[in-house]
């Protein structure tokens, strides 16, 4: 997740720490973005990589290739890509809602402009 910088193993199996997102648990949270499953430690997640490349009842995929449909139905149903997902669809709805304000702002804009030739047009009279 790039909400958490875990440890990740080298080929070397030396620990890495890999760098933190842009923003922290607290900023996802005030934005209402789903939480991560509190047992997800560090800890867990080496451990969860660990059983993935030794284990096939945790891993199907270790005997399947990457072209196959099965592979990436498995991978799908990781906990973590459904996290990805929950997260990916709330980044939707921001995104949507954003674009949906700059649709407003522009027409604003346009008439905003529209206004202001007109009042140029008119006689200092009125």
């Amino acid at each position: 997740f790039a909400r958490a910088s875990i440890a990740a193993m080298t080929a070397g199996g030396a620990p890495v720490r890999l760098p933190k997102g842009h923003m922290s648990q607290e900023d996802f949270d005030a934005l209402g973005y789903p939480s991560i499953p509190s047992h997800w430690t560090k800890e867990w997640m080496v451990e969860q990589i660990e059983l993935e490349k030794v284990d096939p009842r945790v891993n199907p995929n270790l005997l399947l290739e990457e072209t196959s449909q099965e592979f990436w139905d498995n991978m799908s149903r990781k906990p973590y890509a459904k996290a990805i997902l929950k997260s990916e669809r709330h980044w939707s709805k921001r995104r949507n809602a954003w674009l949906r304000q700059f649709e407003q702002v522009e027409m604003a804009n346009a008439l905003r402009s529209e206004l202001a030739e007109e009042l140029e047009n008119c006689p200092p009279e009125l």
